[in-house]
């Protein structure tokens, strides 16, 4: 007990902690304290701006708007319409007549002038195709035109062993003609006694102007020479 009373009369003369004692001691004792200044500068807020003042106090004295249907008031919520025959009529008639007088026709591009076959295939008679190579020993079989190709096939009679076929065709009306030869087809379904013979030319850049392109099938066998020329009128392309 006089170690514990020395230390407390030592540390009580201690000015720092004889301090903290006595505060520690005023804290006991209830006193009250001021509280402490905020270290940081408020500023008084600032009043609003008299426009704003002056929408807030419209805006409160706005009364709230309400959504009020036609049968609050008394009138019905539909309104019913018939529509006759004739006024079903008269409108799909508008419509159309408004369709029309939105449309504008466009000028179609021209079409490239193009050749064209002018007779038909000859084995569409197939009878008559077979009674001509039988008395004529010649005849166009088929004839096909891609863009300015002509291209065609031939028959011919297996008379003799040597044969030549040609295609005489001319651009002008016959003031001058050209020979395309023929090439020998060789086809498994022929029969023994006809051959084929397939051809093939370039034609001329189409035009309004130029005349029609006309040709004729030539058989050369031995010393004689055959000719089908479409019963005297030849073939032609337009």
């Amino acid at each position: 007990v006089p170690v514990d009373l020395a230390v407390r009369l030592c540390l009580s003369h201690s000015p720092p902690i004889r301090k903290l004692l006595s505060s520690y001691e005023e804290l006991r004792g209830g006193r009250a304290r001021k509280p402490l200044r905020s270290c940081l500068n408020q500023k008084p807020c600032a009043e609003p701006e008299p426009e704003r003042r002056e929408s807030a106090k419209s805006s409160k004295g706005q009364k709230k708007k309400r959504v009020v249907f036609a049968d609050m008031k008394g009138f019905s919520l539909t309104a019913v319409r018939f529509f006759s025959k004739i006024e079903e009529d008269l409108c799909d008639l508008q419509h159309v007549l408004s369709d029309l007088a939105g449309f504008r026709s466009r000028p179609r591009a021209p079409q490239p002038c193009r050749y064209v076959l002018d007779f038909s295939q000859p084995p569409v008679d197939y009878v008559a195709f077979r009674s001509r190579l039988h008395s004529n020993l010649v005849c166009l079989e088929n004839c096909l035109i891609q863009d300015r190709a002509l291209s065609g096939t031939v028959k011919v009679r297996n008379i003799e062993y040597e044969k030549k076929v040609l295609v005489r065709v001319t651009f002008d009306g016959w003031r001058s003609f050209r020979d395309v030869s023929c090439q020998y087809l060789h086809s498994p379904y022929s029969s023994a006694d006809t051959d084929t013979f397939s051809f093939e030319l370039t034609l001329p850049k189409p035009s309004g102007q130029r005349r029609a392109i006309e040709f004729c099938i030539c058989f050369q066998c031995g010393q004689a020479t055959h000719w089908d020329n479409n019963h005297g009128g030849n073939y032609r392309v337009c």
